[in-house]
């Protein structure tokens, strides 16, 4: 069983890290085309959209790295961006500017918030087993 929570953990991070990656990756483009996007989940003005992708995605790379690591508070970056992740994601539903494009759009709206809620929960199961 230990090493099946050990393989969850690990692939919790490793989804983390592509995640971080991919986010790192999508606002140092947006920079390079000119700094203005406008991505729908991200409740932030397009103009500065490419740089908070760029931090969110490099705290999440640094979340995960430290998780990685020994120590106490290793888990703990990890956890708070799987939280921010998961609150970005939770307020679109409530957000007045967002409008899904059909059935389909809110399905996979819907398995996104999964994954960020499974996400958050591997997160939280590390950050209770390194207390003990």
């Amino acid at each position: 069983m230990r090493s099946v929570v050990s393989f969850l953990a690990f692939l919790g991070v490793a989804a983390t890290l592509l995640i971080s990656l991919f986010c790192v990756g999508l606002g140092l483009l947006g920079r390079v085309a000119g700094g203005e996007m406008f991505v729908d989940l991200l409740p932030v003005a397009p103009e500065q959209q490419a740089s908070a992708l760029v931090a969110a995605g490099a705290f999440g790379v640094l979340a995960a790295l430290l998780a990685l690591r020994p120590g106490r508070w290793r888990n703990l970056p990890l956890l708070v961006w799987s939280l921010g992740l998961l609150a970005i994601l939770a307020s679109t539903v409530f957000r007045s500017g967002y409008q899904y494009d059909g059935v389909a759009d809110l399905k996979a709206h819907g398995w996104v918030a999964l994954g960020a809620a499974g996400l958050t929960v591997v997160a939280w199961c590390r950050s209770r087993r390194a207390e003990q």
